[in-house]
């Protein structure tokens, strides 16, 4: 019954040694950090699934969109709604009226153009 009572302690001893109690901090640690990066990991795909399922719903509501200009198209009114958006056609005795803004652009060319005349040049010269 001794011989195993010292056997054991003799176990004990080595468990209870420095070098034992440091590799064992050491092991905990290595574990723990791998469990930090691992949550971390974890919230990250969380924020991505998130945002993977926003883009889905937006995509059905597109779909949703899509299919009903698709049925719209199928119907003789949506083809002609359509032609008369894209090309600016008329019915027959209907007249379509075009209001044209006149962009910054056009201003700024004419202003060009008033500006390189003989008579803008000699008001410059004289100012």
């Amino acid at each position: 019954m001794n011989s195993y009572q010292d056997k054991k302690s003799d176990f004990r001893k080595l468990l209870e040694s420095w070098p034992s109690l440091v590799f064992l901090t050491l092991i905990l640690l290595f574990f723990a950090v791998n469990i930090i990066l691992f949550i971390g990991k974890m919230v990250e795909a969380k924020k991505t699934q998130k945002v993977a399922e926003e883009k889905v719903v937006e995509l059905e509501l597109k779909k949703e969109q899509l299919n009903s200009e698709i049925s719209s198209l199928n119907t003789e009114k949506g083809k002609e709604e359509l032609i008369r958006e894209k090309f600016g056609l008329a019915k027959e005795g209907e007249e379509m009226i075009v209001v044209v803004n006149k962009k910054e652009e056009d201003l700024k060319l004419q202003e060009g153009a008033d500006n390189k005349s003989f008579r803008s040049f000699w008001r410059n010269l004289f100012k």
